[in-house]
């Protein structure tokens, strides 16, 4: 999955030019943390509820109003702002922009495409993205394995799990602790015929959880930032 496919297209954004108190009341409004600045067309950084609560007591939680410069709302946003942000183009995939997003500890990434700004994604975005390729919302029963140290440790798991004709929903793999572990989402809500295979040929299943049933998903919004 690409960022493209979990943007928001229609960004909100503000001009640079623009006072801090526009820019908190524009973010109330529509319930977004954070703005891309615009210099024209141009983009020229980017301002997030934080940079307003650093800067002005008015936005700043009662505990942290000592911390702030003391800007009154008259700032303009391009004093504020990060400038030069970091960026992603919309051919990025998720798991490169989760790393990303991770290791800079940033909330949100303006999308560029041929030096435009086509979008926004942000860590709810992100979260939605793995919600979906792990099949969160499709029911069944996740099942934890520690895998065996062969190298066709996945494809046994994967041939046990069909011949007890279930589907796989989704399957990971992490390590953690040094021991590999695989996690498989089997299409079915009590697939014990499935674990007492899957333990009968070797495999050792160490956890089973059955997911909330799916429901009717809303559909991602694609109208916020």
């Amino acid at each position: 999955m690409l960022v493209r496919d979990f943007m928001t297209a229609a960004v909100v954004t503000i001009a640079r030019d623009a006072r801090i108190a526009g820019a908190a009341r524009l973010m109330q409004r529509k319930r977004i943390r954070r703005l891309p600045v615009l210099d024209g067309t141009r983009l020229d950084g980017i301002v997030t509820w934080t940079d307003l609560a650093r800067t002005s007591p008015l936005f700043a939680p009662r505990s942290a109003a000592r911390s702030t410069t003391g800007a009154t709302d008259s700032t303009c946003v391009g004093d504020i702002m990060t400038p030069n942000p970091l960026t992603v183009a919309p051919d990025t995939t998720i798991e490169q922009t989760a790393v990303l997003m991770r290791e800079r500890k940033i909330g949100g990434l303006p999308v560029m495409e041929d030096g435009v700004l086509a979008g926004i994604i942000t860590e709810s975005d992100v979260l939605e993205a793995f919600i979906r390729i792990m099949g969160l919302r499709s029911g069944g029963t996740r099942l934890t394995i520690r895998q065996n140290e062969t190298a066709s440790a996945l494809a046994d798991i994967v041939n046990t799990v069909h011949a007890c004709d279930a589907a796989i929903l989704s399957l990971a793999t992490h390590r953690m602790h040094n021991v590999q572990w695989i996690v498989v989402r089997v299409g079915a809500p009590y697939p014990l015929h499935v674990v007492q295979t899957l333990v009968e040929r070797g495999i050792n299943v160490t956890h089973l959880a059955p997911l909330p049933q799916p429901r009717r998903a809303s559909s991602h919004r694609k109208s916020r930032a």
